[in-house]
């Protein structure tokens, strides 16, 4: 088991900081799921109240709790999303796998607690994972071209006898 689990991680500590990260932020979505419904619909209004109004009310804007709730689900599975995403390499037919079973999960568990399932909220979940897929993709994308800028550049000074070429 120990062996496989490296070999999983590649011997990569960065990929275990995610893939603990992941971990945790699925553990908080699930946990949220054991709430009871009066409990849900008091966090969402407070938070609505408090935190999310105040910010859109400078640009002239106001959501109700229910729109809270769903942007609480689209937030948490884009991170979710994002999260896989690097874990999975980038692939985005694994990633949308994972976060569907990460969303039906989830609204499992809502069957059990009374909360009644949503095929929306699965939907809704779904693409904040396609959005938390792309956003990592294009970090990703990035920072190798970062990496290989930094790189060219490297190979020029060593080519150049340290020298960078700029006349001083």
């Amino acid at each position: 088991m120990r062996r496989s689990f490296r070999k999983y991680l590649g011997e990569n500590k960065k990929r275990l900081v995610v893939l603990v990260a992941a971990a945790l932020v699925i553990a908080f979505i699930w946990s949220q799921s054991v709430i009871s419904s009066a409990d849900s619909a008091k966090e969402s209004a407070w938070f609505t109240k408090n935190v999310l109004n105040p910010v859109l009310k400078l640009f002239g804007l106001s959501v109700k709790d229910h729109v809270t709730r769903k942007i609480a689900h689209a937030f948490e599975f884009s991170v979710v999303g994002f999260l896989i995403a690097a874990l999975n390499e980038w692939k985005p037919v694994r990633c949308l796998y994972a976060g569907l079973t990460v969303a039906l999960l989830d609204e499992t568990i809502q069957i059990f607690t009374k909360r009644g399932p949503s095929v929306k909220d699965v939907w809704i979940d779904l693409a904040g994972v396609a959005a938390g897929f792309l956003i990592s993709f294009l970090v990703h994308l990035l920072l190798r071209r970062m990496r290989r800028r930094k790189a060219r550049r490297k190979a020029a000074l060593s080519e150049n006898g340290g020298e960078d070429g700029k006349d001083e």
